[in-house]
């Protein structure tokens, strides 16, 4: 891993230089050595930076799918226009779009 994918890798996982040091269980200034490309980047630093990014990914993917669910559930209709949502009321602003999206 090189440094700029290590600085990538932590942006992309919304972590501080000190936050991902710690996360590494690794002194800052070792850290910020490997960052700044003064210091090699062990390989082992390498794999755990690049599960984190995945764990992370699939952590996202969890969260939305729990959140369609809820969704879902919260909602069976699913979402519908405002024309479908005609003659029942005032259609509630979170569940405005343009033309149908459900079916």
């Amino acid at each position: 891993m090189t440094f700029i994918e290590l600085e990538t890798y932590r942006k992309s996982l919304g972590h501080t230089e000190y936050s991902m040091a710690k996360l590494l269980d690794t002194p800052y200034s070792t850290y910020r050595d490997w960052e700044d490309g003064t210091s090699r980047i062990p390989g082992a630093v390498g794999v755990a930076v690049k599960l984190l990014a995945e764990r992370d990914k699939w952590v996202t993917i969890t969260a939305i799918d729990k959140a369609m669910a809820k969704f879902d559930r919260d909602h069976p209709q699913g979402i519908v226009s405002e024309g479908e949502y005609a003659g029942k009321g005032n259609m509630p602003e979170k569940l405005r779009v343009e033309g149908k999206q459900n079916g």
